[in-house]
């Protein structure tokens, strides 16, 4: 509440949308809830805190399906979940030949114009 008190502009704080980004090797097992009838939250009552999240499992996605996504946080869960360095190469210069905001996946060359990463350059 700091950050409201602080900005005469703002009336409240934003919503929060709760994400967990798993990329273990074992399946995801935990549930998704903070109070779960387990909890034993019947000792609080109506004061129990109740949070649930978004749960992402890199370990869930399947290749294929990250493949066809084909941007950049898919290519990253294709990198830890699938490792494969032939088709990793493949699926970064594939993000960097289609992707409208090259700034977002490339860096420059020292003349300020996109380049391929020199490990990956098609040319090689």
């Amino acid at each position: 509440m700091d950050y409201v008190e602080t900005h005469a502009r703002v009336r409240a704080l934003p919503p929060l949308f709760p994400i967990v980004l798993y990329n273990g090797d074992n399946p995801w097992r935990a549930p998704t809830t903070l109070a779960e009838p387990e909890d034993r939250s019947d000792l609080l009552g109506p004061y129990q805190v109740t949070f649930e999240y978004f749960k992402i499992a890199e370990n869930e996605l399947d290749r294929e399906t990250l493949l066809t996504v084909s941007n950049i946080v898919s290519t990253l869960f294709l990198a830890e979940a699938h490792y494969d360095l032939s088709l990793l190469k493949t699926a970064l210069l594939d993000i960097f030949d289609n992707e409208s905001d090259k700034q977002a996946v490339n860096r420059d060359d020292d003349s300020g114009n996109p380049s391929y990463p020199r490990d990956l350059d098609r040319r090689r």
